[in-house]
């Protein structure tokens, strides 16, 4: 399977995943994905965090699943993996954790030929297991503040003593209860481990447990006021010294308070890591909006600065760049507007081709000079080694997309660098790609890219008019662009002249 094949495949899963609800679903899909790979002839994947296995059929022939999880483990962890036909991968969180297994059955071959998108189909499982642990997690601190709303909170009020122990003791959330001046009176074992203590002297015998003791006396008066707190902040120091944040939701029972501490340090980290759980707690604040803002902004002049590199080696600076991602923004944005492949495009996919096709030709920075300056005809050889640029632009960009670890613009960019010399028919390079199996940002990009180098003077040709090029480009309509594409060029085509007028160098 070529990897650019692969790459396709594999986001087209992705995408679909966004659409599929619940862990149990989205590991399915992945496994009947895995199945239908060459080579593959069947697949496993094992959710250690839940115990669920995601198996439609028995694996054929020998198997290294046995009787027990356990016993599983034991042996995949103490004997070294032997070659053949079975194929382990660990799916681990940045921190070491196992979150789960892949099991692949099928030719000897597969460890070696699939090393690249092994990498990428653990990635996005670990991000899927992660997800779905983030979603266990607060799924619980949801079914307990239920228990706190009214009518609810009435029923823990009439419970005894010793069975609402009992009740903390069996829920796995770290549960506590307190006098009204904030003293501990009873923590479950989950509440211990939480903060860091052996039991309840230490924490009340130490008074260094809340790291600002007046953020505690307003949380306490708020309590006794309105009779219940939902999701008060604090700055926690544990018994190691260790600082943490907590959210906790409290409620008033006649003369104690029984309430829950919920760490949300490790939703801070995971908040860099999963944008879309950020609704989950209101963690964002103008500081972070303006940084990520700042972040955007260097990652796009550095990404213009790494597209010149190959640029002021060929001798073609000035407004290139600039105007590249400008016909390409033009084109794109017709495509979202009118949409006329029967698949949408959104406007962030809009901005990243802008910004993405600035690396198109990123791979000339390993022709050699004697050939990329060469003011004459390049000979055959010269030639085939000048068509090389494309593949060596996408081994560039893909290894960066690679240690992302995440679909990014760079996903993009490595795709319109290698394919953006195919040609509608058929006769481009590097694959000879035909029609809408080329890749669309290719297609837009190679379109742009051809009417800039048309209107560009070169020491090889003169600068071509507006008319000329736009009678070439028609002229091409079927043959080395999208028929579409050019029909959208004739209605904008203005639009790319006031582009090459403002940004003439």
């Amino acid at each position: 399977m070529q990897t650019t094949d692969f790459l396709t495949s594999f986001l087209k899963l992705s995408d679909s995943l966004k659409n599929s609800d619940g862990i149990q679903l989205k590991l399915t899909a992945f496994t009947s994905w895995l199945k239908e790979l060459p080579g593959i002839n069947n697949a496993c994947i094992l959710d250690l965090l839940s115990g669920r296995d995601i198996l439609k059929e028995d694996l054929p022939g020998h198997s290294l699943i046995t009787e027990s999880l356990n016993d599983f483990l034991d042996l995949t962890l103490q004997e070294e993996w032997r070659s053949g036909p079975t194929l382990l991968i660990p799916i681990r969180s940045d921190r070491g954790e196992s979150l789960g297994l892949i099991l692949i059955k099928g030719q000897s071959h597969i460890p070696g030929e699939y090393e690249t998108e092994l990498n990428l189909i653990s990635d996005k499982l670990q991000e899927i297991l992660e997800k779905a642990q983030l979603r266990e997690k607060i799924n619980g601190l949801e079914g307990f503040v239920h228990l706190l709303s009214e009518p609810e909170g009435k029923k823990i009020s009439g419970i005894p003593s010793s069975g609402l122990h009992l009740l903390m003791s069996g829920l796995n959330l770290p549960l506590y209860i307190s006098d009204l001046d904030g003293r501990f009176t009873y923590v479950n074992r989950v509440f211990l481990g939480l903060v860091g203590y052996r039991n309840l002297e230490e924490i009340n015998s130490s008074d260094q447990v809340f790291v600002d003791p007046e953020q505690r006396r307003q949380e306490l008066n708020i309590i006794r006021q309105r009779g219940r707190v939902n999701n008060f902040r604090l700055s926690i120091r544990r018994g190691d010294y260790e600082e943490i944040s907590v959210n906790d939701s409290a409620l008033l029972l006649d003369s104690f308070i029984f309430g829950l501490f919920f760490d949300v340090t490790e939703f801070m980290r995971m908040y860099r890591e999963f944008q879309e759980t950020l609704e989950v707690q209101e963690f964002l604040s103008d500081r972070i909006l303006e940084a990520a803002k700042i972040l955007q902004k260097t990652q796009t002049v550095a990404i213009k600065s790494f597209a010149r590199l190959a640029e002021y080696r060929d001798a073609e600076t000035g407004d290139h760049l600039q105007r590249i991602g400008e016909y390409s923004k033009i084109l794109a944005a017709r495509i979202r507007k009118k949409d006329p492949f029967g698949f949408r495009i959104t406007e962030e996919y809009v901005n990243d081709l802008s910004l993405s096709s600035m690396l198109h030709d990123i791979g000339k920075v390993g022709v050699p000079d004697g050939i990329l300056l060469k003011p004459g005809k390049l000979s055959a050889e010269e030639w085939d080694i000048m068509k090389n640029h494309s593949t060596w632009g996408w081994a560039i960009l893909h290894k960066a997309d690679l240690e992302l670890g995440e679909q990014s613009f760079l996903t993009l960019a490595s795709t319109l660098a290698l394919h953006h010399h195919e040609r509608y028919d058929g006769t481009g390079y590097p694959h000879g790609l035909a029609g809408e199996k080329i890749p669309l940002s290719a297609r837009i990009v190679s379109l742009a890219d051809v009417y800039d180098a048309l209107t560009s003077r070169r020491p090889y040709k003169e600068r071509w008019s507006h008319e000329k090029t736009v009678e070439e480009i028609t002229a091409q309509r079927g043959v080395q662009f999208d028929p579409v594409l050019v029909d959208f060029f004739l209605e904008v085509n203005e639009e790319f002249h006031g582009i090459r007028n403002k940004f003439p160098k």
